[in-house]
């Protein structure tokens, strides 16, 4: 999309090959807004595993939700990740944790804004991963983005 002069979107980077990308559109709110899935199969695996990044609307309307709910019964492996623009106890999680998605950092870390961290809405949330651990670092930056940059490992055990 175009912004002050250049553009913006949504990327997502894999170690493994991509097997198949999905472009979910979602409902729009301030602007438009999609969620972007790619589909790879981890060695050692026969079924496929999503991972999805988002970018749910910022503003303060009945966006997220309605953008959340045409994700919510998506099946298989799946790793839905970004910027929420939601907070835990927000209706827009409460949604997803009631159809049995799981946040995957189990405190609250703070990403935004990025120069003076006050609010928790960057997440990793899962649904059918086999046993895994999961690891998390959030990047001390302040300059590339309004958000601070977060690095997660998701190591599968018995796989």
């Amino acid at each position: 999309m175009s912004y002050q002069g250049g553009e913006y979107g949504m990327a997502v980077l894999s170690r493994f090959p991509i097997a198949k990308v999905v472009r979910h559109q979602l409902p729009e709110g301030a602007e438009p807004r999609c969620a972007l899935e790619i589909k790879v199969t981890p060695k050692g695996w026969s079924e496929p595993l999503s991972f999805i990044g988002i970018h749910l609307d910022w503003t303060k309307g009945n966006f997220r939700p309605k953008q959340v709910a045409k994700l919510v019964d998506l099946k298989g492996a799946v790793v839905l990740a970004g910027d929420f623009n939601a907070e835990r106890g927000s209706n827009t999680l409460k949604i997803l944790g009631d159809a049995g998605w799981k946040i995957l950092r189990e405190i609250s870390t703070k990403t935004f804004p990025a120069d003076n961290p006050t609010h928790e809405i960057d997440f990793f949330i899962e649904r059918g991963l086999p046993e895994f651990t999961y690891m998390e670092r959030v990047i001390e930056e302040k300059v590339a983005s309004d958000h601070r940059p977060i690095t997660a490992e998701i190591s599968f055990l018995n796989k």
